[in-house]
């Protein structure tokens, strides 16, 4: 316990934390080893409702949430509705991985990432948002 806090403390200070919300534990799987090969800290959710209790349980926020659209339990959604309505975890980026139509209509994801989709293009989108999230916390820090 004590060591993954440390680690929990660590990672955030790098702001290499990520959470993957997928119903596909294949899916899941992969991004999550490939993140790791990455240097990311990645915790996984196979709902909204296991997300929210893992954020809940994390003593750093993700610098983004990659997030499925069709879960059982509490869908994609349903899940950004509820953190934005949080105020301790409104400001968490969200993209949206989905093959689903409907997918870009969701209000308040920050970004859509369509299924199917490379490697490439989610590093750069996890890239571009840990990025900002260090820039945001060294510009509130100085």
């Amino acid at each position: 316990m004590v060591l993954q806090y440390f680690l929990d403390v660590h990672m955030c200070k790098l702001d290499a934390t990520l959470l993957i919300v997928d119903d596909d534990e294949a899916i899941r799987e992969t991004l999550r080893e490939l993140l790791e090969a990455e240097g990311y800290d990645v915790r996984t959710a196979c709902n909204g409702l296991e997300a929210i209790r893992v954020l809940n349980e994390m003593s750093c926020q993700p610098c983004l949430v990659l997030c499925d659209l069709r879960m059982p339990i509490m869908n994609g959604d349903e899940f950004i509705q509820t953190i934005k309505s949080d105020e301790t975890k409104k400001n968490i980026p969200v993209a949206i991985i989905s093959a689903a139509q409907n997918a870009s209509s969701i209000k308040n994801a920050d970004i859509l990432i369509k299924k199917p989709f490379s490697i490439e293009e989610v590093l750069a989108k996890i890239q571009e948002f840990c990025e900002q999230k260090s820039e945001r916390r060294s510009r509130s820090s100085a």
